[in-house]
C-alpha cells in the first residue's frame, strides 16, 4: 500500500455578475481556477445551466499541478429580457469538493424611461401668443421600453402638439398612439404646447407611463412666465358707470396686480387716454395714491388698488 495525494480545487470568485448586459451583446467575467492541494488537480469538466452562457479558457481536460492556476472566461449574451441566473459547475478529481459551483448572476435586463429637459421652461408668452418646445423620450436601458400612458396636466394652456404640423402652424391637440415602443438607445421628441388663457405664472407636468421596472411613472414639470415681471389689471365689481347727471360723480375701484410667482412688479405710471372710436376720457379721473408718476414696488402675487372717477361735463 501507498499513499498518494490529492489535488485540490479553490475557484475565485464564487459568483459572478454581468453589469450592462444588453441583448445580442456578449458580456464577459472570469474565475481563476487554483490547485491548493498537493497533488495534480484534474479539471474533467465544466457544464452551464444556460445556452446564453459560454466558457473559453477549457478544451475538455485540464492538469493543474499543485499551486497551478488558470483563467477561464466566462460569456454572458444575452437572447432576450427574461432572467437568466444560472451556475457554473467545475468537475474536478477533488474527492472533497468533485463539483465546484460558482452562482452567475446578470443584472436585471429592463427598458429606463428618460425625459428630458426637466423643468421645460416656455419662458415669456403673453395671451394671444402661444410657443412649442421639444421634451424628449430616451430608453437608456438595456432592453426594449413600452411607453403605455402620456398626458399633460395642470395648467389648461400646456398641451401635447403634432410633431407633423407644419412650422408656424397654431399648435393643436395631440393624442399619440399608445403603446409605443421604444428599442435600446432610441429617443422621440415630445412636442409641448403652450398657449395662456391668461396673463401670469404656468405650472404643469408632462408625465409618462412605461414598463420600466423601476420607475413606472416619469414626471416632469412644465413652467411659463415664473421669472418674469407680469402685469394684470381687473376691475372690482362692473366698470360700466352707468348714467349719471352733470355734476355727479361716480367711482370704480381698479386692481393691478403683479401676476408672478417670483419677480417683482415696478408700478412706473398709469394715465387715461382716448378711445380710438369714442371721445370723452376728459369726463375720467384718475385718483391714484401714491403718486403714479412715482415708481412703486408690487411684490409677487400682490395688488394695489385705485380708482377711476367719472364725471359727465
Amino acid at each position: 500500500f501507498g499513499a498518494t495525494s490529492d489535488g485540490q480545487i479553490s475557484v475565485v470568485p464564487r459568483a459572478l455578475t454581468f453589469p450592462g448586459a444588453q441583448v445580442g451583446e456578449p458580456t464577459v467575467n472570469f474565475v481563476t481556477v487554483t490547485n491548493v492541494g498537493e497533488g495534480d488537480l484534474v479539471i474533467t469538466g465544466l457544464s452551464l445551466g444556460s445556452d446564453e452562457y459560454t466558457v473559453r479558457g477549457f478544451n475538455g481536460s485540464l492538469t493543474l499541478a499543485p499551486e497551478a492556476e488558470t483563467l477561464l472566461e466566462v460569456r454572458y449574451t444575452p437572447e432576450d429580457c427574461e432572467s437568466d441566473e444560472s451556475q457554473l459547475i467545475v468537475y474536478s478529481n477533488d474527492r472533497g469538493t468533485p463539483e465546484f459551483t460558482v452562482d452567475l448572476h446578470p443584472l436585471e435586463l429592463t427598458g429606463q424611461l428618460t425625459v428630458t429637459p426637466d423643468p421645460v421652461d416656455f419662458g415669456r408668452v403673453i395671451p394671444g401668443d402661444w410657443r412649442v418646445l421639444d421634451a424628449r423620450i430616451a430608453n437608456t436601458g438595456t432592453c426594449s421600453l413600452e411607453v403605455n400612458d402620456l398626458f399633460v396636466g395642470g395648467d389648461p394652456g400646456f398641451r401635447l402638439a403634432d410633431a407633423g404640423r407644419p412650422a408656424g402652424a397654431f399648435p393643436d391637440p395631440w393624442d399619440p398612439e399608445l403603446p409605443f415602443v421604444l428599442d435600446i438607445g432610441e429617443s422621440l421628441p415630445l412636442p409641448i404646447a403652450y398657449i395662456p388663457t391668461r396673463d401670469g405664472w404656468a405650472l404643469g407636468t408632462v408625465i409618462v407611463r412605461s414598463d420600466d421596472a423601476a420607475n413606472r411613472e416619469v414626471e416632469v414639470t412644465l413652467e411659463a412666465n415664473l421669472d418674469f415681471p407680469c402685469m394684470s389689471l381687473e376691475a372690482e365689481g362692473n366698470v360700466d358707470f352707468g348714467g349719471r347727471f352733470l355734476g355727479e360723480t361716480q367711482e370704480k375701484v381698479f386692481r393691478l396686480t403683479n401676476c408672478s410667482l417670483d419677480s417683482p412688479l415696478e408700478w412706473q405710471n398709469v394715465s387715461i387716454g382716448p378711445h380710438p372710436e369714442y371721445g370723452g376720457s376728459d369726463q375720467f379721473e384718475l385718483r391714484v395714491n401714491p403718486d403714479p408718476f412715482s415708481p412703486l414696488t408690487i411684490a409677487p402675487q400682490a395688488s394695489r388698488r385705485f380708482t377711476v372717477a367719472y364725471e359727465p361735463r
